[in-house]
């Protein structure tokens, strides 16, 4: 009698560890679901403020070169320090507005060096 009884321990401790690993596997299943979605808002927030900078330059530009009103340089600023560094400099580049100005190409480098270099590293390393 006390072998069927070992046996019966031995299948309730194997039935309990795979109920547990099922749960982790859930869990896990989960936290690379919560992952996937905040990688694809990150990408989708950062091509958003991308082009939108982009599209102010061009737009600053043609009404520069109308003599209209302007879009207000702490706009550009705003943009390039919440992740659109890459519009603001393609758009500068491309349509040759506010190359000039150090302030802008200082505000580039500047957001881009905190986007690439110093939030991952404090990401990963904090």
């Amino acid at each position: 009698m006390r072998r069927i009884g070992k046996h019966r321990q031995r299948q309730s401790r194997t039935s309990h560890c795979r109920y547990q690993s099922q749960s982790v596997r859930h869990l896990q299943t989960f936290t690379g679901l919560r992952q996937l979605i905040f990688y694809w808002t990150l990408i989708l927030y950062t091509a958003a403020v991308n082009i939108a900078a982009y599209l102010l330059i061009r737009s600053d530009k043609q009404r520069a070169a109308n003599k209209e009103w302007r879009v207000p340089e702490y706009v550009f600023f705003l943009l390039c320090f919440v992740g659109g560094f890459i519009g603001v400099h393609l758009g500068m580049q491309h349509y040759r507005h506010k190359t000039r100005h150090w302030k802008f190409k200082a505000a580039v480098l500047i957001s881009a060096v905190g986007f690439l270099i110093v939030f991952p590293f404090y990401f990963l390393f904090v």
